[in-house]
């Protein structure tokens, strides 16, 4: 049997599973990451063992939650709909603006 962990927030959702590589002839666990759109990703575990297995799925479980938790934060603020509202090359570029005034603080 499969344990499932439920992650029902629009977010991508992680269970342990027991899988065939094709590099490997044996089977191991590892981790299914599930996306919104339906498509699914396999995750090695290290050492193959379930125990592994459950605790990388609990802990992308909890960051995957931390992540959307901190993007609905944001989108909540005005600044932050202006940040989500810039494309990816537009948010590192501002970043790495804000990065650089940082290190002048820490200087002076």
């Amino acid at each position: 049997m499969v344990e499932v962990i439920p992650f029902t927030r629009g977010g991508k959702s992680y269970r342990p599973e027991f899988v065939l590589f094709e590099d490997r002839k044996r089977r191991q666990w590892a981790v299914i990451e599930s996306l919104p759109d339906g498509t699914e990703n396999c995750l090695s575990v290290y050492r193959g063992r379930k125990r592994e297995a459950q605790s990388m799925a609990n802990l992308y479980t909890r960051v995957e939650a931390r992540r959307l938790r901190d993007r609905q934060r944001l989108a909540a603020h005005p600044w932050g709909q202006f940040i989500l509202g810039l494309s990816p090359d537009d948010r590192d570029l501002l970043a790495g603006l804000l990065n650089f005034e940082k290190s002048f603080r820490e200087d002076a």
